[in-house]
C-alpha cells in the first residue's frame, strides 16, 4: 500500500489495519492499565507490579506528532494518542502497530480508555470517538462542544467524559448518552470516579467543583464550591479517603491542596491551605496509595499533607514537570521537562530522595524533548509517550530499534497572516503599548482556544505567523497564530520569568531570572537547582537554542523586555566595585560587541537594603531592574533608583545622562514619536530622546506606565489616560482601550471606548498579563489558567 493510499484513508477516519505479526500479544499476562490513572478515581496506581532496575528499551514507535496524553494497556496491547489524533494499537512485544486509526484535532492530550471491546478516546475535532479494539474502526463520534482534553474514565459499566466547554458526559458502551451536567464555560482539568461520588472542575467567571452523585440515569448536585482563595485547579482531582487532592495555579505560583470530600461529613485536613512555601508549578493529577499522596516531586500523608519525603531538586524542581506520576510496587515512575523519566523509591525513610534509576528520552534537552505523558506500569515493563513523538516501552530483554509508523506527515511552518504584530511585550521596540492594526474591533468571539503548561505574567508575542509563549517558570512555546496549535516547546531549567520573550531577526530573546518564590529551586538555598538565568537565544522557527549569555539579572516585572537593534542585544550589569554598566551582546552569537560604564549614575537607597544576599558570580551585585527602548534612533534605558540615560547603541557612545529622573521597582519607561516618557515616582515626565530635554512633567498618579497614544502625547500627558496595575498594562488598538477595568477586576478582560464598557470576557483565574493585538485578532491567556485564547472580531 503506497503512502499516500495510506494517509488518504486516515483522512477519511477509515483505520489502517497493518499486516500480522508472527508475535501475539496474547502470549502477554493480562495484567492491565486500561485507563488514564489506572482507575477512574485517578489514583495513578498498581501495587502488583514490580520494577526490576536496569530496564531496556523493548519498545520505541515513532509517532508524527508530539505525544501528550497517557497510552492504556490492556492483554499487552498499547492504546495511545498523539497531538494530532492518530490513535494507534501496538504490540509491546514485536514493537509494531496493529492499527492506526486518524481522528484529527491538535494539541490532543485525551487518554485513550479500553473498556467492552472498544477504545473510547477524546478529540479537540469536536467529539469523543468510540473505536473497535481489535481493528480500529470508528464505530461512533460523540459530539462535545469545544472537543474532548481530558481523558474518558470507565466506572459503573458506563463511560464518562468531560468537554473543553465545561459539560460532563455519561454514555453507555454503545455510545448511547445517559446524562449531561453543565458545569459552565470551561473545564481545563481532568476529572474523577469513585463508586457514586465524581469531582469535576468547571466554571464561567471563576472555578468551581462541583461534587455529583451518579443515580444511574441521572445526576444529584451534593455541593458546588468555590476554589479557595486565588486557585485555578490545572491538575487533579484525585481521590484520597474522605479527602480529595489536586494541583492548581493563582497570579504567582502553583499551589496543592488537600481538601475534604464533603464539608460537615469527612474530618477537615490541617492543611486545607496550601502548603506554607510550596510553589509547585506543574500540571499534573497526584497518584494515591494507601495513606500516601505521590506528586511526582514530593510525598505528602492524605490525612495534613504533611511532607514525608522530597525528591532532590535537583533532580525534580518546582515546574519540572508536568507528567502525572505512576506507581509500580517498589516506585514511582514520573516524567520530566528535560526528557528524563526518573524511578524514585517508595520503600525507605530519606526525607531527601534520588532516582534509582533514570531513562533518558532520544529527544531530551531538545526542542519537544519533554515527556508530559503519564506512563502506564503493567507487568514489570513501562509505557509512556514522549514529546519527541515517539512511544516509549521500558522492560527486560533486547533493546529495540525506533519503529515508524506507516504513515508520514509533513508539517508546515504557518504563514504570515496579513497585519500588524506585537513583537515586544509593549507591542514595538519603543514599548508604546499602541498597535497600528485597523482590523482589531469589539465585540470578539473565541477563533480558538488551547490548554497549555505553566503560569503566565507576561503578554503573548506575536510575530512570523507565530504566537510565542513566555511561560512563568520555564517553559517556552511556540503556537500557530491561524489555529493555535503547538510548534514546538523548549524548557528553561532552573529559571522564571515574568517579562515575554522579545522577537526579531527571526529569533526569540528572553531574559530570564533566579525565582524568589519562597521554598524555589530557583534561589540557592534549602531547595538547590540547576543554574539558568541570563539572556536566551532561540531559532524562532525551531525553538533550537543559539546561544546563552549567563549573567545575573535582577526580578524583572510584566511589561519589560529586551531590546534588539541591527544585530544587537542590551542587557545591564554591574562590576566588581558596583559601577552600571550596559552592555551590547551580538544577536547571531551573543559575543560581547560593547561594555558603556554608566559613571554619572549612583545607587540612591541604601546598598545593604538592595544587595542581594546570595553569591553571584565574580563577587558581583545583583544589578538593578532596568527598562529600555529605542526612541529616536537611542537606546535609552532607565535604572530603578539609579537615573536615565541615552547611549548610541552603534558603538554604545553616551549622549545624555540624568541621574536625578529614574523609574521605581514597578514602572517603566515608554518611547513614541520620538517622545521619552520616564513614569517616576515623582510623576510622568517627558523627555526629548535625542537631548534628554524636559518637555513636560505631570504630578504623581499612581500610573505605572502609560499606552503613548497621539492624544497623551498631544496634551502633554493630560487626557487619554488609562491606569495600569502592577502586572498589567492597558494597550489601544484601533481606538478602543484594552485592559482590567477598573483594577479590581483582576479576572476581567474589557474593552472600553470613551469610558464605556463595549465587550468583556471573564477568565477562571486572576487576569495578569497584557492582551497582545496582532493579525486583526487579540491573543491573550490569564495568569494561571494554562490556557491561551485567540479572539476574533464576530462577523456581521
Amino acid at each position: 500500500m503506497s503512502c499516500f493510499v495510506r494517509n488518504l484513508l486516515l483522512a477519511m477516519g477509515i483505520p489502517l489495519v497493518l499486516p500480522s505479526i508472527t508475535a501475539s500479544a496474547q502470549n502477554v499476562e493480562s495484567a492491565s492499565w486500561p485507563q488514564f490513572g489506572r482507575n477512574a478515581q485517578r489514583s495513578g496506581d498498581n501495587p502488583d507490579a514490580r520494577l526490576e532496575f536496569p530496564l531496556a528499551r523493548i519498545m520505541a514507535i515513532r509517532f508524527p506528532a508530539p505525544i501528550y496524553a497517557s497510552p492504556a494497556v490492556v492483554d499487552g496491547l498499547v492504546y495511545v494518542q498523539d497531538a494530532r489524533g492518530h490513535v494507534a494499537c501496538v504490540d509491546a512485544t514485536a514493537n509494531r502497530a496493529l492499527w492506526i486509526t486518524s481522528l484529527g484535532g491538535i494539541n490532543n492530550t485525551s487518554s485513550p480508555a479500553v473498556a467492552d471491546g472498544k477504545v473510547f478516546v477524546g478529540s479537540t475535532a469536536g467529539y469523543l470517538a468510540v473505536l473497535d479494539a481489535k481493528s480500529g474502526a470508528i464505530l461512533h463520534k460523540i459530539p462535545a462542544a469545544g472537543g474532548v482534553t481530558a481523558a474518558p474514565a470507565v466506572a459503573n459499566n458506563a463511560v464518562y467524559f468531560g468537554t473543553f466547554a465545561g459539560k460532563l458526559h455519561k454514555i453507555d458502551f454503545a455510545g448511547r448518552s445517559l446524562w449531561t451536567y453543565d458545569g459552565g464555560r470551561i473545564s481545563i482539568t481532568e476529572f474523577a470516579v469513585r463508586d457514586k461520588d465524581i469531582l469535576f472542575f468547571a466554571g464561567s467567571d471563576n472555578t468551581l467543583l462541583h461534587h455529583l452523585e451518579d443515580l444511574g440515569d441521572r445526576i444529584n448536585v451534593v455541593s458546588k464550591r468555590a476554589a479557595p482563595g486565588q486557585c485555578c485547579p490545572v491538575g487533579g482531582p484525585a481521590f484520597a479517603g474522605e479527602n480529595f487532592a489536586f494541583q492548581s495555579f493563582d497570579s504567582e505560583f502553583g499551589r496543592f491542596f488537600l481538601m475534604p470530600l464533603a464539608m460537615g461529613k469527612a474530618k477537615q485536613p490541617k492543611a486545607k491551605e496550601p502548603i506554607v512555601g510550596d510553589v509547585h508549578d506543574g500540571r499534573n493529577t497526584p497518584a494515591v496509595r494507601g495513606n500516601r499522596i505521590y506528586r511526582g516531586d514530593k510525598c505528602f500523608s492524605a490525612d495534613n499533607l504533611k511532607l514525608l519525603w522530597r525528591v532532590q531538586t535537583q533532580v525534580l524542581y518546582d515546574g519540572s514537570s508536568h507528567a502525572s506520576p505512576a506507581l509500580a510496587k517498589n516506585v514511582q515512575v514520573v516524567g520530566s521537562e528535560r526528557g528524563e523519566v526518573h524511578f524514585i523509591s517508595l520503600d525507605g525513610e530519606e526525607a531527601i530522595r534520588r532516582p534509582v534509576w533514570t531513562f533518558k528520552s532520544l529527544g531530551a534537552d531538545r526542542p519537544n524533548g519533554a515527556v508530559s505523558s503519564s506512563a502506564a506500569v503493567v507487568d514489570g515493563r513501562v509505557f509512556f509517550g514522549g514529546e519527541d513523538g515517539i512511544l516509549y516501552g521500558l522492560g527486560k530483554g533486547p533493546e529495540a530499534a525506533v519503529a515508524l509508523l506507516a504513515i508520514k506527515e509533513e508539517r508546515k511552518q504557518p504563514a504570515r497572516l496579513a497585519g500588524s504584530e506585537w513583537a515586544t511585550p509593549g507591542g514595538d521596540m519603543g514599548y508604546s503599548f499602541v498597535s497600528t492594526d485597523k482590523e482589531i474591533k469589539p465585540p470578539f468571539a473565541i477563533a480558538w482556544k488551547t490548554r497549555i503548561w505553566s503560569t503566565f505574567k507576561g503578554p503573548m508575542i506575536v510575530a512570523d505567523g507565530r504566537v510565542y509563549c513566555g511561560c512563568r517558570q520555564g517553559p517556552l512555546i511556540a503556537l500557530d497564530a491561524s489555529t493555535g496549535e503547538i510548534l514546538w516547546k523548549v524548557h528553561h531549567p532552573g529559571v522564571e520569568s515574568r517579562p515575554a520573550p522579545t522577537f526579531a531577526e527571526g529569533k526569540i530573546f528572553l531574559m530570564r531570572t533566579k525565582n524568589g518564590q519562597g521554598d524555589s529551586p530557583f534561589v540557592v538555598g534549602t531547595s538547590g537547582g540547576p543554574p539558568g538565568e541570563g539572556i536566551w537565544c532561540h531559532d524562532a522557527a525551531s525553538g533550537e537554542l543559539l546561544w546563552h549569555q549567563s549573567m545575573p539579572i535582577r526580578y524583572h516585572f510584566n511589561p519589560d523586555g529586551l531590546v534588539i537593534d541591527a544585530g544587537k542585544v542590551f542587557g545591564l550589569q554591574l562590576d566588581k566595585s558596583g559601577e552600571a554598566q550596559i552592555v551590547a551582546f551580538a544577536t547571531d552569537t551573543g559575543k560581547e560587541l560593547w561594555r558603556t560604564a554608566l559613571a554619572d549614575l549612583k545607587e540612591r537607597i541604601n546598598a545593604k537594603k538592595s544587595a542581594d544576599v546570595r553569591a553571584l558570580p565574580k563577587g558581583m551585585r545583583l544589578p538593578p531592574r532596568f527598562s529600555a527602548v529605542l526612541s529616536a534612533g537611542m537606546l535609552c534605558a532607565s535604572l530603578s533608583d539609579w537615573g536615565t540615560v541615552a547611549l548610541d547603541p552603534k558603538d554604545g557612545k553616551l549622549i545624555w545622562s540624568n541621574p536625578d529622573l529614574a523609574i521605581s521597582n514597578r514602572s517603566r519607561i515608554a518611547s513614541r514619536h520620538g517622545t521619552l516618557l520616564v513614569c517616576a515616582p515623582e510623576g510622568d515626565c517627558a523627555l526629548d530622546a535625542k537631548s534628554g530635554e524636559l518637555l513636560w512633567k505631570n504630578p504623581p498618579k499612581n500610573i505605572y506606565a502609560h499606552a503613548l497614544s497621539d492624544l497623551f502625547l498631544e496634551s502633554k500627558g493630560t487626557k487619554d489616560l488609562h491606569s495600569s496595575g502592577r502586572c498589567w498594562q492597558p494597550i489601544l488598538a484601533n481606538g478602543v482601550w484594552y485592559s482590567h477595568f477598573p483594577a479590581s477586576s483582576n479576572n476581567r478582560m474589557q474593552a472600553t471606548v470613551g469610558g464605556k464598557v463595549v465587550w468583556s470576557f471573564d477568565f477562571l483565574s486572576n487576569a495578569c498579563p497584557t492582551p497582545s493585538p496582532a493579525y486583526g485578532r487579540l491573543y491573550y491567556s490569564p495568569a494561571g489558567e494554562g490556557v491561551v485564547y485567540c479572539f476574533a472580531p464576530m462577523k456581521k
